[in-house]
């Protein structure tokens, strides 16, 4: 029951993330701007994990 939850939110989460990002290709190509990297809000915690993860293993080997 959790996991289908989870998977409804992460569903509902992924489509809000693309509404976002269609209105955004949508003004950056009426304006004439460049494309714009966007990242939705798990790869962003993804990255942030992993900066802090190599940013310990760093402390770790120089100590």
């Amino acid at each position: 029951m959790a996991d289908l939850i989870g998977l409804i939110l992460g569903l509902f989460e992924d489509l809000k993330f693309w509404k976002k990002k269609e209105r955004r290709r949508k003004l950056e190509k009426e304006n004439g701007l460049p494309k714009k990297i966007m990242l939705d809000s798990s790869a962003k915690i993804f990255i942030g994990g992993l900066i802090i993860i190599l940013l310990i293993k760093l402390y770790k080997y120089l100590t």
